[in-house]
């Protein structure tokens, strides 16, 4: 990580210092081993993921396909598109799931 240019973290500062009532100083202190520790901090890893329950997932799943049918149909093509895009899979595919068809 590259380090803070002085003039941004004093900015910062008396900025948060100004919202908060606290001392420039302490404040400029605070960023600045927030800056020095950053490169040393692990990674937590990613929470597990929960397990779905499969009658949420179905009633999800049936109201997302009510808000479908509701919407235009540019609205949806759009929404299609971009879903599919994210998920590099066909529009087609996409339209079908939102719309139960």
């Amino acid at each position: 990580m590259a380090e803070i240019p002085e003039e941004i973290l004093r900015r910062s500062a008396e900025a948060k210092a100004a919202a908060t009532g606290r001392p420039v100083e302490e404040i400029l202190a605070e960023l600045k081993s927030e800056a020095a520790a950053a490169p040393a901090e692990a990674v937590a890893p990613p929470p597990a993921a929960a397990v779905p329950d499969p009658a949420a997932a179905d009633s999800l799943k049936a109201k997302s396909q009510a808000a479908a049918a509701a919407l235009p149909e540019h609205l949806l093509r759009r929404a299609a598109e971009a879903k599919a895009k994210a998920l590099g899979i066909p529009v087609e595919d996409v339209i079908a799931e939102m719309t139960g068809a």
